[in-house]
């Protein structure tokens, strides 16, 4: 009787806003392109959002990415982010986590973006 008290008590259920409960319908939606998807995740989530939120409306399976490169162009902070796949294209979720961070989800969103591969397209002079 007592590992059952224990075992449900770390099933804590999260209260979702009705903003997240539509993100969470849109994002299970297989028709949605990935360019819907970060729309619906900015239009829900603020810059500043705790990453650990975003991850517990959006779910756990996510790849973390770091750059590979140390320096920025432009000179800016170098940041990790999660990538959510989707066949061959992603939903990104850009944090505030610094390279050499070992847990980005202990960072803050700055926003959502989308990767699509890249086509082929053969050139014909005329």
């Amino acid at each position: 009787m007592i590992l059952v008290a224990l075992a449900l008590s770390g099933c804590e259920k999260i209260t979702l806003t009705p903003a997240e409960h539509r993100l969470q319908r849109l994002w299970a939606d297989p028709h949605l392109s990935v360019r819907e998807r970060a729309t619906a995740v900015n239009q829900c989530f603020t810059n500043g959002t705790p990453i650990r939120r975003i991850i517990e409306v959006l779910g756990t399976s996510f790849i973390r990415v770091t750059p590979y490169s140390l320096v920025s162009v432009d000179g800016s902070k170098i940041t990790c982010w999660l990538e959510y796949k989707f066949g061959d294209e992603s939903v990104t979720i850009d944090t505030t986590a610094g390279l050499g961070l070992a847990n980005p989800e202990s960072s803050d969103f700055t926003g959502a973006g989308y990767s699509m591969p890249l086509q082929n397209v053969k050139y014909t002079p005329n």
